[in-house]
């Protein structure tokens, strides 16, 4: 049954629709949506049959898209950017002020830390929207911040199935299960 569900994952990850989706999730994040594009890179990385280079192609340009849609709605519109993304499920009033803190010690450190921090992007966008900082600099920045963090993940995301694919095609049920749990813990604990 493993092997089976196993199969049919790999067919879709390895996909247009397995990278579409992985796109659209990585667009989603960085503008309203609460979980991390990594939810779902992960077992798309596991399952696609090609590499990583792909899905996590189709997630850093998604957060590239997602991300400068919202830096860029922050510069024009800074107050119905906060309201919007405040107002965001998950999203908790205290990261506001320790982005902006961060931002403004020095932006690109800040955004720098931004992946690593557990607050999401749109609350860092939304606080240097109104800085003025350049797009030209600030884009960039972040996204190869960003990618970064993607690429480390599909990196240790890909070990897996490359040094056990027995274990990960056999067992692949329960490791997805574990895989989820283990995620909506992490991103519990950083939302409390």
């Amino acid at each position: 049954m493993g092997e089976h569900a196993y199969e049919r994952w790999s067919r879709f990850a390895s996909s247009r629709w397995g990278e579409g989706l992985v796109f659209a999730w990585a667009v989603a994040e960085a503008t309203f949506w609460p979980v991390a594009p990594e939810a779902v890179l992960v077992p798309v990385v596991v399952g696609h049959e090609r590499g990583l280079l792909r899905p996590l192609a189709a997630s850093v340009a998604g957060t590239a898209l997602g991300g400068s849609a919202t830096y860029l709605f922050a510069c024009a519109f800074p107050r119905s950017a906060w309201e919007t993304v405040s107002g965001l499920p998950l999203v908790k009033p205290s990261w506001f002020g320790r982005a902006r803190e961060r931002l403004e010690r020095s932006w690109l450190r800040g955004l720098a830390y931004q992946p690593w921090s557990g607050i999401p992007f749109k609350v860092w966008a939304v606080e240097a929207g109104p800085m003025g900082l350049k797009p030209r600099l600030v884009i960039p920045a972040f996204v190869a911040s960003r990618g970064l963090r993607l690429a480390a993940v599909a990196l240790v995301a890909r070990a897996l199935p490359a040094l056990a694919p027995g274990f990960v095609r056999r067992r692949f049920l329960p490791l997805s299960l574990t895989y989820a749990a283990l995620f909506l813990a992490g991103r519990l604990r950083v939302t409390r």
